[in-house]
Order: structure tokens, then sequence, then C-alpha cells
């Protein structure tokens, strides 16, 4: 019998084709119908290596061809998982848009994962000031998402249901009604990469219940009553990466708390109260990549320092 190299590549059975000696007889052995390879010796019995290295071998082979058939099977298996997971995905996105739920791509700058969805919700899927609840049920099925409930109605109470999900990593409030009381749903959340609370009531008092949110990445206050005093809150979120506190009371004193933010890549102070005072503290941030200053007390000269103390940030004045 021919010697199979590609056999022998795959499975490490350690295989002799004798031609004379006799097998001891605790060996296993089988002969080849046509036992005569024409040259008067024996061709084609296939023994194990005799004694204990004969049994260890064998069930060297025998563990080896289980794992092949148990790594085939899971395959076959994956395939299928995920042919089920992209139909059931593909029935959730027709159901929500037959119901309003506008869906689409989440922009680079607003959550560093491309599969996130993001999900934008009117007052049409609102009830009493909660997100319906077959509705909170679909997108269970639509993986990581980024839900936007911006200028709805919906209060406190509703939004506890929705980052309740540990597939929503993102959520914007945007013009809506909530107030500091109504952020204390959101401790805890870890799962949360991405907030916005732009042009609502918050205060100090409610940056309290962000502290512990140490997956924030993206956090926008534009249009908020923060102050100096409530940056300290955010000393601890040590991820953020994109922080918007235009049209806020921020002033040079707040730039401290920044500058110890590691990764700070964005910011925007524009229609701040920080002057050129601020501006050696701004320099330190040597992580920053983009620095609004439009409407601020920063005065051109300041400008031309900061961008010479950070030559890889573009700062608009």
């Amino acid at each position: 019998m021919p010697r199979n190299r590609s056999f022998d590549s795959l499975f490490p059975v350690q295989l002799m084709l004798s031609s004379e000696a006799e097998a001891p007889a605790n060996d296993i052995s089988c002969d080849s119908p046509d036992s005569s390879n024409g040259h008067g010796g024996r061709q084609g019995r296939i023994e194990a290596t005799p004694g204990r290295r004969g049994r260890v071998v064998v069930a060297s082979g025998l563990v080896f061809v289980l794992l092949v058939v148990v790594a085939i099977t899971c395959g076959l298996f994956d395939r299928d998982d995920e042919a089920a997971r992209a139909e059931v995905r593909r029935r959730t996105v027709s159901a929500l848009e037959l119901q309003g739920v506008r869906l689409g791509p989440v922009r680079a700058d607003q959550l560093d994962n491309s599969e996130a969805t993001l999900v934008t919700l009117v007052d049409e899927h609102i009830t009493n000031g909660r997100v319906d609840g077959q509705l909170l049920k679909q997108l269970e099925e639509l993986g990581p998402q980024v839900v936007s409930l911006a200028q709805t109605e919906v209060m406190a109470e509703g939004i506890g249901p929705v980052v309740s999900q540990p597939q929503v990593w993102g959520l914007s409030l945007l013009g809506t009604g909530i107030d500091d009381d109504s952020l204390s749903v959101l401790e805890g959340r870890l799962q949360l990469r991405l907030l916005s609370l732009e042009r609502t009531a918050i205060s100090d008092r409610g940056l309290v219940h962000l502290n512990r949110l140490a997956g924030l990445r993206q956090l926008y206050l534009t249009g908020t009553r923060v102050t100096n005093a409530g940056l300290g809150q955010l000393a601890g979120l040590t991820r953020l990466e994109s922080i918007k506190l235009g049209g806020t009371e921020i002033g040079d004193d707040g730039l401290v708390t920044l500058a110890r933010l590691p990764r700070l890549k964005y910011l925007t102070l524009d229609r701040t109260r920080v002057t050129d005072a601020g501006i050696p503290v701004l320099a330190e941030i040597e992580s920053l990549e983009f620095l609004d200053l439009h409407g601020t007390w920063i005065t051109g000269k300041g400008v031309e320092t900061l961008r010479g103390a950070l030559p890889e940030c573009r700062v608009e004045y």
C-alpha cells in the first residue's frame, strides 16, 4: 500500500509498513487484501508501535479525529447561527422601519464601532413619557446601538428601560425636558460610551450621577447649566475622548480638570468664558486633535500661541 503523505501529515499516528517482522501478540494490525508486493516480501500490514507506545499512539489518533469532527461540527453550527442572526436582524429592521423608526450608521466621531446602529425615536414611539415596551423588545435584536430620544417627550421613568439594555452603547437626550434628578437612572450603566445632554436643564448637581460611567468616551453638554465646579465630577472619566461644552459658563478655572483627562481629543469651548489666561492649561493637553474657541474671550495672539504649542491640533477661532 503506497504511503499517504497527506494522511501522515494530518494525523500524529506513527504507522509502520512491515515487510518481515512479525507483530507482537498485543499489536493492532490489519492486512491489505493484496499482501504480496511482487518482490517476495509482505506489504500492506499496518501496525501500531508495540506495547504502551502503541496504545498511546492509537489513543492520540482517536482524540485528534474526534477534535477534527467537533471542529467541523462547530463550524457548521457557527455558520448556521450567523445565518439565523442575519435573518432575525433583517426582520427586525423591517418591523422597526414599518413603525417609523429611523435607522442609520453611527458616525466615526460618535462611536468607534462601525457595527453600531443609530436608532432615532420620535414622540409616536412614546406613551406617557415611556418608550413602547414592544418596541424595546424589538430593539434587543438589533445589536450595538445609539438611541436618540432627542426633542421627544420622554420622562425620567422612560429612560431607565432604555439604558438597562446592554446593547445600548449611546443615548441622546438632546432638547428633552429631563433634569438633574432624571440622570440617577444612568448610574452603573457601564456600557454607555456616548451621552448627549445638550440643550437640557442639567446643572452641576446632575453631573454627580455621571462620575462612575467609566466607559464613557463622548459627553455632550452644549447649552447646559454646567459650571467650573461641576467639571470636577468628570475627573474620574479617564476614557473621555470628546467633550462639548459650548454655550456654558465654563471659564479658565474649569480647564484644569479637562487637562487631566489623558485621552481627550475633541473639545468645544465655543461661547464660553475662557480667556488668554487659560492658554497655558490648554497647551498641556497634548492629546488634543480639535479645539473650538469660537466666541470666547481668547485673543488672536493667544490662539497663535496655542497653535504653536499644539501643532497637531486643529484650533478653530
